[in-house]
């Protein structure tokens, strides 16, 4: 995922020129750290961002930042820009959970947040995550992953929204708890002294008492109105005249302001400032493109010159950003005077991306273009690393902009439709339509194998074993090497396949060649995970040299950079520590599997369950029944805080039974074998 971060997301916003300390409400958000969660909340232009980033300076805790956008609707690109964040401060942090993310299909969102919640608990110090503009976000299921990473966080953790509208979340849950603390519009609004403070110190301007007074009221202490009010008097050349017609609402305000500010504004940098509005950010070698000038470098000098709501982003100030507020006010402009220009606009957006290999701000600017032939061959070129990357919905939002008729005449895009459908709602019925419409567009049938994989795929996910079979072994006949992604797929699912009918031999040769798949895909969490099942095969076929020699080969490539383990590692280590109780090195095995359990809770806390089991087994070769209910009953403990997985609890009662009965207590046998269901039924 990390080939795709745009890294200026993940800066704290640069303080502007015009900085006004607040203390007053620095230490309001002092004292929210005492807990969960810190909610901040106003319309635009109420200095939300400035203050967080003001804040974070006095603080002596480290800050992760977030700044979201429209693009982060998609559950698996919000968790890895989520790790992103976290790790500008502990570079290696999460890093399996990252390597999940890629895998396809990608772990459930709660998996993937239980790995996190698990590493932000070894974390020996508070930190603080801050999501900016959260507003950008609308997609339920990530409302939800934000509530349930906040209900389990560890105490180390504090959450900070800002957003210009209360999302839903269950704030009064928290709230009746005591775990929220709040800064609305109120709060945020400019006292009289901040006012004063704001035209004398950050704008230069020496007011008398009552004409501040005029503008402090009429703004009602609205920052964004105080700024651009100060602009409007620092070019106006009857200033008592200005401040005496001051007045109106917000709305007025901002319109009467901006006419003020553009209006006198030379042509060519006004141009300049309606045209660039379109940009989510700005650099001068961009904004030259999309103007079509050479003088970006000087207009975006003369702007922070003339506090134009100019933000930089970086600390090398080469990329930019408008205020929200203000790109809203250019870009209704922009809309009234040079209407005929804005599809224009946008495709020279699309080609500078497209040259600078930023395909998905490609997209964006061609579908604003409504430039669909142009978006279309883009989306295909890059379909299938955003599909091996798992982010589903966001292929699926761009298609659904797209005319429907201009898809159906591209089988390629059809079958990646319907691959993102499949894994991101599992709605089979609207894939299987989907295609047949690809089956009728590729008159060639260039594209067989590719519907014969999604097919098998369908087929298992309606428990038809022989079919999915049958089309997985054609998928496998018919599609070309190269296809990593759907080969790997078909290789799973012909893999549980076979096992379901009890076919080893079969099966174990599949997960070797997943697990040599992944290696070459640099996939290694996938390729841990084949080999851990070929080892555990060996291992019940009684062949411990080659399932130890499968582990070691495991754990050779399940290593960061410096050499020590990934968490992933552990099932491995796990896996040897029962073949060396196979050996009867019991001692050894429980060091071994202990130390195995420590680095898979670092990763995934349902991944533990089995090697609980594990040790719950080596504990009672070990005469230590004791240890070994006190492992089950963890893996238990385990399991029914993780509702996502049915078969780990039945898995936890068998090994319970088995304890049971070879410790003698047969009432307790009898008892679960007439009461217990699995399933509820």
């Amino acid at each position: 995922m990390t080939d795709v971060i745009l890294r200026t997301k993940l800066n704290t916003p640069l303080l502007w020129r015009e900085f006004v300390s607040r203390p007053r409400l620095t230490n309001v958000l002092n004292e929210g750290l005492e807990q969960r969660l810190i909610l901040v909340t106003a319309p635009a232009g109420y200095g939300k961002s400035t203050l967080l980033s003001e804040w974070t300076r006095q603080i002596n805790l480290p800050v992760a930042w977030l700044t979201l956008d429209e693009g982060d609707n998609d559950p698996t690109r919000f968790l890895a820009y989520i790790i992103a964040a976290l790790q500008t401060i502990y570079k290696q942090f999460a890093a399996p959970a990252l390597e999940g993310l890629r895998s396809s299909p990608p772990p459930s969102i709660e998996s993937t947040l239980t790995q996190l919640i698990n590493e932000l608990s070894l974390i020996g110090e508070p930190i603080v995550l801050i999501l900016d503009d959260y507003q950008a976000i609308e997609f339920q299921p990530i409302h939800d992953a934000v509530s349930y990473l906040i209900e389990h966080s560890p105490p180390q953790l504090r959450v900070v929204i800002v957003s210009r509208i209360d999302p839903p979340l269950p704030f009064a849950r928290w709230r009746g708890r005591g775990q929220l603390s709040e800064l609305r519009e109120v709060d945020l609004r400019f006292t009289s002294r901040e006012s004063t403070d704001f035209f004398t110190q950050a704008m230069g301007l020496n007011l008398e008492k009552n004409e501040l007074e005029v503008l402090a009221s009429q703004t009602e202490g609205w920052v964004a109105g105080l700024q651009l009010a100060a602009i409007s008097i620092k070019n106006s050349t009857d200033r008592s005249a200005f401040i005496a017609e001051f007045s109106g609402s917000h709305e007025f305000i901002v319109d009467y302001l901006t006419d003020e500010v553009l209006g006198k504004t030379p042509k060519e940098l006004r141009d300049f400032l309606l045209q660039t509005s379109i940009l989510k950010q700005l650099s001068a070698e961009l904004c030259d493109q999309v103007t079509g000038g050479q003088n970006g470098t000087k207009s975006l000098e003369q702007l922070r010159e003339n506090h134009l709501f100019l933000l930089p982003l970086d600390t090398e100030r080469h990329w930019f950003r408008y205020h929200p507020l203000f790109a809203d006010l250019l870009q209704k402009r922009l809309m009234e005077e040079q209407t005929d220009k804005i599809p224009t606009l946008h495709q020279r957006a699309s080609q500078w991306f497209v040259s600078n290999d930023d395909p998905e701000q490609a997209i964006y600017h061609a579908l604003q273009a409504e430039d669909y032939e142009g978006a279309l061959e883009i989306i295909e070129r890059i379909a299938e690393r955003t599909l091996i990357r798992s982010e589903f919905t966001l292929f699926l939002r761009w298609l659904d902009v797209i005319p429907a008729k201009m898809i159906q005449t591209r089988p390629r895009m059809l079958i990646f439709g319907a691959t993102a459908s499949l894994f991101s709602a599992g709605d089979s019925e609207t894939v299987s339509a989907m295609l047949d419409e690809a089956l009728k567009a590729d008159q060639d049938q260039e594209f067989a194998g590719e519907i014969s994989a999604l097919r098998a795929i369908i087929a298992t996910l309606k428990g038809d074993v022989e079919e999915s079979i049958e089309r997985s072994l054609n998928a496998m006949e018919t599609l070309p090497e190269s296809n990593i992604f759907l080969r790997s797929l078909v290789i799973g699912n012909l893999s549980l396949a076979y096992i379901s009918t009890g076919d080893i031999e079969n099966a174990a040769d599949l997960f070797s060649q997943a697990a040599q798949a992944a290696e070459r895909a640099g996939n290694y969490m996938a390729a841990v995970m084949a080999l851990r099942r070929l080892a555990e095969m060996a291992l019940l076929s009684g062949d411990l040299h080659r399932a130890w020699d499968i582990c070691e080969r495991g754990l050779t490539v399940a290593v960061y950079p410096d050499g020590e383990p990934l968490p992933v590692a552990g099932v491995l280590m796990a896996v040897q520590g029962d073949i060396l109780r196979e050996r009867n090195q019991l001692p050894e095995a429980q060091i071994l599997m202990e130390a195995g359990i420590e680095l898979v809770l670092r990763w995934s806390e349902l991944g533990a369950v089995e090697l609980y089991l594990y040790l719950a087994r080596v504990n009672r070769s070990l005469g230590d029944a004791e240890g070994a209910q006190k492992a089950i009953d963890t893996a238990r403990q385990i399991s029914a805080r993780n509702e996502s997985s049915r078969m780990a609890p039945v898995i936890v009662n068998l090994f319970q039974a088995r304890l049971w009965l070879q410790l003698g207590h047969l009432a307790e046998v009898e008892k679960w074998e007439r009461e217990y269901q699995p399933f509820g039924t």
